[in-house]
């Protein structure tokens, strides 16, 4: 297993990609830049990862994964996070948390990205596709991808929900080939209904993003502190 902390930032400019993919008014990216600065001092993104060659011998917990050359991954931008956005729940501040669930999904995005460079620079390997659990493996793998890597950053409970609630499980189908390489996370994803979904066009086409609605931090409120 490799391990290695990846240093976030979001420019002001991706702030207001922040703004307009999340559908706030022009007149609230002040306030957006705010809660970045209180939430980027409390990011601690870390990842683990291993990459199985087609040639290696695969573990016996990664033996599912029909992939000839894949990663496996576990991403999070660790518990702080999580605190923060139950502080103005318990304040019943919902855009506050609303504010802080949008920019640390690009935080994520951004994480990916990073990842999927260092894959490259390691392996001379691209990201093809991401396999989130859920989709074409279900979620009890989760078990076994926790099984594989000795790491207590990220647990989850008795319905896999990750903890910190900013953290993702994945596989990724590698390729050699620059040109298969995944545009987007969401662009290869096959949860067609999520939330977060961004749509990804042609590369001449103008990016559509589907709203992204409050029932995500709503539902979330309950059950968020760690026993």
């Amino acid at each position: 297993m490799k391990q290695v902390k990846f240093i976030l930032n979001l420019s002001q400019q991706e702030i207001k990609g922040t703004l307009e993919r999340y559908h706030f008014s022009k007149s609230d990216l002040p306030v957006l830049c705010s809660f970045f600065l209180a939430l980027k001092p409390l990011v601690n993104c870390q990842a683990f990862y291993e990459v199985i060659g087609s040639n290696q011998k695969r573990p016996r917990q990664l033996e599912f994964s029909e992939e000839k050359d894949f990663l496996a991954a576990i991403v999070t931008l660790g518990k702080s996070v999580d605190r923060l956005q139950e502080m103005y729940l318990e304040a019943q501040d919902v855009m506050a948390a609303y504010m802080v669930e949008c920019l640390s999904l690009d935080l994520l995005n951004q994480a990916y990205e990073k990842l999927a460079k260092r894959i490259e620079e390691e392996e001379g390997m691209y990201i093809g596709r991401y396999e989130f659990l859920g989709g074409k493996y279900p979620l009890e793998k989760t078990k076994d991808i926790f099984d594989y890597f000795s790491q207590s950053e990220v647990t989850y409970n008795e319905a896999y929900m990750l903890i910190p609630q900013k953290s993702v499980v994945f596989l990724g189908n590698l390729t050699k080939e620059p040109n298969e390489a995944c545009r987007h996370i969401c662009a290869c994803c096959q949860n067609k209904s999520c939330k977060n979904r961004i749509v990804v066009k042609k590369p001449e086409e103008k990016r559509e993003f589907l709203p992204y609605g409050y029932q995500r931090i709503l539902g979330k409120g309950q059950g968020w502190k760690e026993d």
